[in-house]
């Protein structure tokens, strides 16, 4: 009991920080934000902060990976995984996580973001090819590629303010790796 209220209340803890992280991105810049400042918005000590992240960025990118997280569980929960499937949950969550992508390509931290969805990218790519038997190993420079341009369309879209809805960016994204469905594996 005692470690499912810690694990609660730690859980709470780094959202809040989470929180009062975006919250001052949107009043300064990144480099002039202080962990005492994170800290004092969030309402928590210094030593919660440092007992949780080595670094500011470290408060973005655990959000990322808990993000990545849900993802991840969310396409293992379905056998009927496919790219359709896997872009609107992509486009889907960048639309609920708006604030979080304004605030890192406002202070030029997309490479949190990059990095990120390379790592779990990698992973669905090979989860789809598994799942239909293909065991092949996926082209780094696909992954690379793909990316690239999908972290490139997310900020655009953001950036002009999200005119088009999760579904019609699917339709596009689908649209322009057609050609490339042949290149996916290297055999």
């Amino acid at each position: 009991m005692l470690e499912t209220d810690f694990l609660t209340q730690n859980a709470i803890t780094k959202e809040s920080m989470f929180t009062a992280l975006m919250r001052l991105m949107q009043e300064k810049s990144f480099s002039q934000i202080s962990i005492t400042e994170i800290s004092q918005k969030a309402g928590v000590s210094r030593m919660s902060y440092y007992r949780n992240y080595q670094s500011k960025e470290d408060i973005i990118t655990t959000y990322l990976d808990e993000l990545f997280d849900q993802f991840i569980s969310e396409v293992e929960r379905n056998p009927h995984f496919n790219q359709h499937f896997g872009l609107t949950l992509f486009f889907l969550s960048c639309k609920q996580n708006e604030l979080l992508i304004k605030n890192i390509i406002a202070h030029d931290l997309t490479a949190l973001i990059s990095e990120r969805l390379n790592l779990y990218l990698t992973f669905l790519l090979k989860h789809l090819y598994e799942n239909d038997g293909d065991h092949a190993i996926i082209n780094p420079y696909l992954t690379e590629y793909l990316c690239g341009g999908l972290c490139k369309v997310a900020m655009v879209w953001v950036k002009n303010g999200m005119q088009e809805s999760a579904d019609e960016m699917v339709a596009i994204i689908e649209k322009l790796s057609h050609p490339l469905d042949k290149l996916v594996l290297d055999k």
